[in-house]
């Protein structure tokens, strides 16, 4: 019986410190990545807009020095800025190589209609995880570009698994704390529960003198006095 008790009580602190353990991380990994995603759209926001002021995103004639310097002024900590015309080319690097990454069709129609374009991939080349997001240059009402941001999310990755361990390590800790207060807990009840019934078998082998003991809290007490009393009624009939 205390067994199956147990097993019943653990399965309940099982599922929901495994519940617990699943929306924390969840919370995290969302807190952590959606963050960096809003921060870096902003940044992209307003360089677009600082970009299609200056002049330089119409025919993408200019030297690499002059595009070199405007993008410097939007430079985003670890990151990458690329120029891409309208139809998705990129034109101009902050780090000075041209990437063949032509946006994708989609991407290139969501860009016209002023959308802003963010992805999360892994670098076939490197295996780094990146954060890519796409700014529409939009002068006059016509979208004549975008800026493209690309950074790496190596720090957020680890910063956000050592969060999961942590709280797995935490879920395991407040599982085992669980497990022993179960456990004594199990015992406390049953242990009295089968002090009775072995008192109850006593007096049906006709053992009057047995007894139980009357110490235990509410119901049970009250069960441990009612089988002493049985037991010295029969005794003395």
């Amino acid at each position: 019986m205390k067994r199956q008790i147990l097993i019943r009580f653990m399965t309940i602190i099982t599922v929901t410190v495994l519940l617990v353990i699943g929306i924390l991380s969840f919370v995290t990994y969302n807190y952590y990545y959606v963050t960096a995603t809003d921060v870096l759209k902003r940044h992209a926001n307003a360089s677009a807009v600082l970009f299609a002021n200056s002049g330089l995103a119409y025919d993408y004639t200019d030297s690499e020095a002059t595009i070199h310097d405007v993008l410097d002024s939007y430079a985003y900590p670890d990151a990458e800025i690329e120029v891409l015309d309208a139809t998705g080319i990129p034109r101009y690097s902050s780090t000075g190589f041209i990437s063949q990454r032509k946006l994708t069709r989609e991407a290139v129609n969501q860009v016209r209609a002023g959308q802003t374009v963010t992805k999360r991939y892994d670098d076939e080349a490197t295996g780094e995880h990146l954060l890519e997001v796409t700014e529409p240059v939009v002068s006059f009402g016509q979208t004549t570009g975008a800026l493209r941001y690309t950074t790496s999310l190596e720090r957020i990755d680890r910063r956000v698994i050592e969060i999961c361990l942590a709280i797995v390590l935490l879920g395991t800790v407040v599982w085992g704390l669980a497990f022993i207060y179960s456990s004594r807990l199990v015992s406390s009840i049953v242990r009295p529960i089968q002090e009775v019934i072995g008192a109850s078998d006593q007096i049906a082998k006709q053992h009057y003198d047995v007894k139980v003991n009357e110490e235990y809290s509410f119901e049970l007490g009250e069960l441990a006095r009612t089988i002493n009393y049985m037991g010295q009624q029969i005794k003395q009939q």
